[in-house]
């Protein structure tokens, strides 16, 4: 049944968005217990559009709005630049994968495991152990890995380290300092001591079914595992990270994006994000941002290490190049020539903190591609 409306494209995006998360999360191979009412209605309130087909919202308007046809490109504008989320051209040959995202799970499994949904892939964002205990917390991750494939819940599972994995790390392990332990993480993508998870990502990245091109990068400024200082952190970013990454796995966060830690101090009115925390600081990183934002522009960016900013932010380009023009004056790199610049101001990012160790909730989103679109050179 159309619908006449002289102005149809706000009422009717929002609309088209509720209409497309009832879809998603209804669909009868996902769920487990059959798709009860009271499964459903929790697992909509986990799950974050990232991107929707462009002709998802070309049907609806035709079907459902009288004449809409005309008011697609507004609709679509709407989605990019209100609610950022990306609309995605491919006609019939787009599919879609869905994820679901942990990170600094901290051997606490028994805690949210229920809470993880049937997904295609899981990632992981490194911390699965708890204050280094060494092989023991290793061997914990990865029996989980292959309880998840076991249970159903998944059937990949990539993840990266992070800076409680200090088994993981061939510097600080030196059964892993091995030249066919490195060339297997480095250049196979396997860890040694995670035999069930399929991908392992060490500033390196991975493309699924020929399109969807995930990067993973365990560094954080501590000195632990996989520390990395500023200078060591500057080239990870602007050299490993591919251009055409869909999905960024890191475990830091970006700078100022769910990053405020409960660990350290900030004096009066923080300059970066305006407001007043005399007793937390920000742990991102602002290289990390830089380069998400002007080179590389994923569609996601999941990350973790900050326990208390578990969730998403959606925000688009120009919205963080405005943001990022006071932390530039902040770091005193105003004037950097590797300060890399340009791209599409609309592009919307999801910036999603998957920590789940206080919190207990997983999130999960459907990405959409085209199959076979990018070829791993």
């Amino acid at each position: 049944m159309q619908q006449s409306n002289s102005n149809p494209s706000p009422t009717q995006a929002t609309n088209i968005l509720n209409h497309f998360i009832q879809s998603q999360t209804s669909i009868a191979k996902y769920f487990q217990n059959n798709g009860s009412a009271q499964e459903l209605e929790y697992y909509k309130k986990q799950f974050i559009p990232v991107n929707i087909p462009y002709d998802y919202i070309v049907g609806y308007c035709e079907q459902v709005i009288t004449g809409g046809r005309q008011f697609v490109e507004e609709i679509v504008e709407i989605f990019e630049k209100d609610f950022k989320i990306a609309v995605v051209r491919g006609g019939n040959n787009l599919t879609f994968k869905r994820f679901a995202v942990i990170s600094d799970s901290h051997c606490g499994e028994s805690k949210w495991y229920t809470k993880i949904p049937k997904v295609d892939v899981v990632l992981h964002c490194g911390d699965f152990s708890q204050n280094d205990h060494g092989p023991n917390d290793v061997q914990q991750f990865n029996n989980l890995a292959a309880k998840l494939k076991n249970d159903g819940k998944c059937s990949q599972i990539v993840c990266i380290g992070g800076n409680h994995d200090y088994h993981l790390d061939y510097r600080r392990n030196s059964s892993l300092s091995n030249e066919k332990s490195i060339d297997m993480i480095m250049n196979q993508k396997k860890h040694p001591l995670l035999s069930n998870v399929d991908y392992y990502l060490q500033n390196t990245s991975i493309i699924l079914d020929g399109s969807i091109r995930i990067f993973g990068c365990p560094i954080t400024p501590f000195d632990m595992a996989f520390g990395a200082s500023d200078h060591v952190s500057y080239d990870i970013y602007t050299q490993c990270m591919d251009n055409d990454c869909d999905i960024v796995m890191t475990h830091n966060p970006p700078y100022n994006i769910l990053d405020l830690a409960g660990m350290g101090s900030t004096q009066g009115i923080c300059p970066t994000c305006k407001t007043n925390h005399p007793h937390a600081a920000h742990w991102g990183n602002f290289w990390l941002r830089n380069q998400l934002i002007h080179r590389v522009k994923p569609t996601v960016s999941v990350f973790g290490h900050v326990h208390e900013c578990c969730g998403y932010v959606k925000k688009s380009i120009k919205e963080l190049k405005e943001e990022e023009q006071q932390q530039k004056t902040l770091f005193n790199i105003q004037n950097s020539a590797n300060l890399i610049l340009g791209g599409d101001d609309r592009t919307p990012i999801t910036f999603l903190n998957a920590a789940v160790d206080m919190y207990c909730k997983v999130y999960f989103f459907d990405f959409y591609y085209t199959r076979g679109s990018k070829l791993l050179i």
